[in-house]
């Protein structure tokens, strides 16, 4: 017997073939008021647009917007699988997610990172290494976009449910996630500008590697997390071994038995 996903629309069942990702539709008896529409003639004209707009700078919306409807689809079936983020304008972000949501309840949950402000994303970082993530690239905020995701959202619901069903079938029959390069780039880029340590060397490190400079790695990061608020904690042992990774240099101090970090000077806030 094959295994068999169920996913409830308003007036429909959608049942997927979960070896095959063939799924059918059928009606149902009951009434559900809360759950999406399905309706296969439905366009998405607006929303694809909308999101052509938003995308276009990264120059690969279609495949970005394939990837996108595969992410909701699998949302659907499999809420908890990959997390759903957005790196980019924060403005654009979330009319995507408003947009959404009425179609993939778990959307209300995906994380909106803005690069624009990256210390104040700090805090997220944890959030971001426990779990596995679907990061889409919003190049760009315009005007345009806002009045059609308001279209969208007012008249393409059910079109843009089938096209999260479709996105799930192709899903499914391929077996993996075929993320596009630029959301692969979005996602190292976010991890890395969300990233604590990076952020403090960024702000507040000279790494020197000539120098015979050695400062107090766990007094200066505690005054940085003091100061900007927000940011996680680390250990020592973290900073030693992330700076490293900058150039800094390791050395033995036989009058105290640790290895001490040298080659780092700290800069004024």
């Amino acid at each position: 017997m094959p295994k068999i996903g169920h996913i409830k629309a308003r007036r429909h069942d959608i049942l997927f073939d979960l070896s095959t990702g063939e799924y059918t539709v059928e009606k149902r008896r009951l009434l559900l008021n809360r759950a999406p529409e399905y309706d296969p003639d439905c366009a998405t004209t607006s929303f694809n647009r909308a999101l052509w707009d938003v995308f276009r700078l990264e120059g690969e919306s279609d495949e970005i917007v394939r990837h996108l409807y595969e992410t909701m689809g699998q949302k659907l079936l499999f809420p908890n699988e990959r997390e759903l983020a957005f790196w980019g304008y924060g403005d654009a972000s979330q009319q995507i997610v408003t947009t959404i949501r009425g179609v993939v309840p778990a959307a209300k949950n995906a994380l909106i990172v803005d690069f624009r402000s990256p210390l104040s994303n700090c805090s997220i970082w944890r959030l971001l290494s426990n779990k596995r993530w679907n990061v889409f690239p919003v190049g760009r905020h315009c005007t345009k976009a806002t009045f059609l995701f308001a279209d969208a959202m007012e008249n393409e619901t059910p079109g843009i449910f089938r096209k999260s069903i479709e996105g799930l079938s192709r899903l499914i029959k391929r077996g993996d996630f075929n993320e596009p390069e630029t959301c692969r780039d979005a996602a190292w880029e976010m991890f890395r500008l969300t990233d604590p340590v990076d952020r403090f060397v960024e702000y507040q490190l000279v790494v020197a590697p000539h120098l015979d400079i050695c400062v107090s790695l766990s007094d200066a990061y505690a005054r940085f997390v003091e100061y900007y608020g927000g940011i996680p904690s680390a250990s020592k042992e973290q900073l030693s071994r992330r700076l490293m990774d900058y150039g800094a240099r390791p050395k033995y101090n036989s009058s105290t038995r640790k290895v001490e970090v040298w080659g780092i000077g700290l800069t004024p806030y």
